[in-house]
Parts: C-alpha cells; structure tokens; sequence
C-alpha cells in the first residue's frame, strides 16, 4: 500500500507532500489510495494506530490522515502520540471523519489535529485541501 517516492519514469517526484493514512476502513484506505496514486502523491496507508506509530519511527511525512469516527477511540490518543514523540516533525495531522459537521469545531480538533476532511468528501479537494496545508507551513 505504499506509493513509490519516484515519479514513474524515475524522475524525482515532489517530496513537499508525502502522506500517512490511518483509517480501519478497508473501503476508505482503498478510496485514499486511489486517490493519491491517481495525483502522484507519495502515501502509505495503515489501519491502526499501533501500525502509524511503527511507520512513524522510520519514515518522515508532510501529512497523517487519521480516521476519528465511531468506533475509533484511539485518535486522540494517537495525535498526542505522534507530536509528543516527535514522530512527525513538522507533519500536518489531519482529522477525517463521518461526524456531520455543522459548523462548529469538531472534537477531534481539540485533540491537537491541524485540519478537518468531512466524510463524505469530494475527491477533488482531497490533495489541493493537503497542499494547502503544507504550503501554509513551508511556503513549498
């Protein structure tokens, strides 16, 4: 489930983004991945937290998606792990999930994420929405 960090044809791809997904969803880490392969996007895709963190250790990223709808209790629990690990210097930790959002802030952004991807999505917004927020942070 990873996508190679080389544009095929071996040229070097733009490493300014580069994506973890953590989501226990098969169908949704299926959408994900299609998704950013379909944008050339650099990305692995886990189905639990215990999985992100091993990734974590030995791989930088720009951007962790992490799924926090029902029944998912760990993601809280595994924003506070990555930034008070220092797992992810600098990565983006965004929050996606089928909550209905009126408005109002989600819970999962009090829990330390920088961004909110309602599900259901528009495919198209997925990495502008991403680039955005990378570019706010590097100016890449």
């Amino acid at each position: 489930r990873t996508r190679p960090m080389s544009a095929p044809g071996g040229m070097p791809q733009d490493r300014s983004l580069s994506v973890l997904v953590v989501d226990s969803d098969s169908f949704m880490c299926e959408i994900f991945g299609l998704i950013l392969a379909h944008y050339d996007v650099p990305h692995h895709i886990v189905q639990d937290a215990e999985a992100a963190l091993a990734y974590l250790r030995h791989h930088p990223v720009a951007v962790v998606i992490v799924d926090c709808s029902p029944p998912e209790d760990d993601s809280g629990a595994l924003a506070r792990q990555i930034r008070d690990g220092n797992l992810a210097p600098g990565a983006k930790l965004v929050a996606t999930s089928i909550f209905e959002w009126d408005g109002t802030q989600p819970e999962a952004l009090q829990w330390d994420f920088d961004g909110f991807i309602p599900k259901p999505f528009d495919i198209n917004d997925i990495v502008p929405y991403l680039r955005g927020l990378v570019q706010d942070t590097t100016g890449v």
